[in-house]
């Protein structure tokens, strides 16, 4: 399978850097990170990901929200995504009308791979 890149987009540092890590460690892919919703839209306009990693609790706009509005662009629609979240039962159900994976934090590692490798294919 060749390398694909994903874009993570999480505010908290510890947690964003062990997301990326893992993905080098684990993964042929390629880990980008975002801090924020506005910084996920400009790394998206230079280039296409693979797959996004969503935190819940971003900074002015969730992860919800900003999956649904990269997803109202037609360029965009085919992206996978799946949520990671603290607070689980506060996004399940919107993401569950979306068919969007949602992690709890802390994740376990093969959960984590595992979603990476289904959605990514």
């Amino acid at each position: 399978m060749e390398a694909k890149t994903i874009l993570i987009v999480e505010d908290d540092d510890s947690i964003a850097g062990l997301i990326v890590e893992t993905i080098h460690q684990e993964t042929q892919h390629v880990a980008l990170r975002a801090t924020d919703a506005v910084h996920a839209q400009k790394v998206i306009d230079l280039f296409i990901p693979n797959l996004l990693i969503l935190d819940y609790n971003l900074p002015g706009m969730n992860g919800i929200e900003l999956y649904d509005s990269i997803h109202a662009l037609h360029d965009f629609v085919h992206i996978p995504a799946f949520i990671v979240t603290a607070h689980q039962t506060v996004c399940a159900e919107d993401a569950k009308k979306r068919c969007l994976p949602c992690l709890k934090k802390p994740f376990e590692l093969e959960d984590f791979l595992n979603t990476i490798e289904s959605l990514i294919e």
